[in-house]
């Protein structure tokens, strides 16, 4: 993979306008540039797959009921439950589409909901988050996974 045309002009505005940079830039340092932005952001981005087992772990199968009711997976509605299973049937799910993220909160209460939305995201990279398609407490990057290299700094700053 390597970035496009669009990803490295944004790329290129965003390292000119981190000053913690400006040294190494000036240098044509590109380790301390890497390393910033292959770096761990504050930002979660949501995974492209999330096997069913992890999903699965990640229930409460005690108390998975509708509000206010009791017992477990059993009690939800059957169009609930239905409706897990179409979604995990295929053996993973793909967290980044936002209508699997609303079926988590449409099939099960919040704090189970809040769970499998848990196990659904990581901590992004500063690069998948400022490459991304979303904003908010977690993102669709359109680089997950991806490493900034040397040649990705210098092809960015046109050197």
């Amino acid at each position: 993979m390597s970035l496009t045309t669009t990803q490295l002009a944004i790329f290129k505005t965003d390292i000119q306008a981190q000053g913690s940079l400006a040294a190494a830039v000036a240098a044509h340092n590109w380790t301390p540039v890497m390393d910033f932005y292959n770096a761990a952001s504050a930002t979660n981005v949501w995974l492209p797959a999330v096997r069913v087992e992890v999903l699965a772990d990640a229930i409460d199968w005690t108390t998975t009921a509708v509000a206010g009711g009791n017992g477990g997976f059993q009690q939800l509605p059957a169009a609930a439950r239905d409706a897990y299973f179409a979604l995990t049937q295929g053996g993973v799910v793909d967290a980044t589409q936002a209508n699997i993220r609303n079926g988590f909160g449409s099939i099960f209460p919040a704090n189970v909901a809040s769970a499998l939305a848990a196990v659904s995201q990581r901590v992004g990279t500063r690069i998948e988050v400022l490459l991304s398609t979303t904003a908010g407490a977690a993102v669709v990057s359109q680089v997950l996974g991806y490493g900034v290299s040397a040649q990705d700094v210098a092809t960015a700053l046109g050197v």
